[in-house]
């Protein structure tokens, strides 16, 4: 019963998105994805995945995708991508699954999931305040996504858990710009790990990787994981 995470599995498979053009490392990264999901994710097993889950831009766009994700196996626990255009109203998503027949999938927006005593939190997030560029739009949805992970963080912590765990698409810190609302909300809950992604090519020259404000911070991008899922806990 192992926790792993990988996230920026950018599944294309009813959509027109090569990911070949962004270098030689996404080369057959489907097949890539199945073969290490099947040879390191048991049906005992959880995996996070920290957004920009499908290039679907409309939830019908979504069969082939998560047709492809049923199958594996293990417990799948999502959240939102900055490209996860197809992401709808918590409704919507149930009934999404329900409808299509397909299991151990599980959704963070506002909720929290507890696996084993693990308790899984979780919000999109967004760039940060002194990011190049950062406009009152950003604010805007950085206090929102802000708010986002507080209600999370307080729907696990009824669940009384040994421990919180963080995901998130957007990193809460870079190197260059190492504190956020983020990092200070999660210190406010006693958070310990949290996992992320969206870096890519250069951006993971900023990426923290280990100890940081007292949370201990992975990129799970799934190439810079090479489309291995990271184990988190045994």
């Amino acid at each position: 019963m192992a926790l792993y995470a990988m996230a920026d599995i950018h599944l294309a498979l009813s959509v027109n998105k090569p990911m070949d053009i962004f270098g030689k490392q996404w080369e057959n990264y489907i097949d890539r994805i199945a073969d290490n999901w099947m040879a390191t994710i048991t049906d005992n097993d959880c995996i996070i995945i920290a957004g920009d889950i499908s290039w679907a831009i409309h939830i019908e766009e979504l069969d082939k995708d998560f047709e492809f994700l049923n199958q594996l196996p293990g417990q799948k626990v999502f959240v939102k991508g900055n490209h996860d255009y197809w992401w709808n109203s918590m409704s919507k998503l149930k009934k999404y699954v329900e409808t299509h027949g397909f299991r151990n999938m599980v959704f963070l927006h506002n909720n929290a999931y507890m696996y084993k005593d693990i308790v899984i939190c979780g919000s999109r997030g967004w760039a940060l305040p002194g990011d190049p560029g950062f406009t009152a739009e950003d604010e805007r949805v950085y206090r929102r996504e802000l708010m986002r992970l507080r209600l999370s963080l307080e729907q696990g912590a009824k669940l009384k858990g040994s421990e919180i765990l963080v995901a998130m698409h957007y990193p809460p810190a870079t190197i260059i710009n190492p504190y956020s609302g983020f990092i200070d909300i999660m210190n406010e809950y006693g958070v310990k790990r949290c996992v992320y992604g969206h870096l890519h090519d250069s951006g993971k020259r900023i990426a923290i990787n280990g100890r940081h404000e007292g949370i201990d911070m992975y990129l799970t991008a799934s190439e810079y994981l090479q489309f291995i899922p990271l184990k988190l806990e045994d």
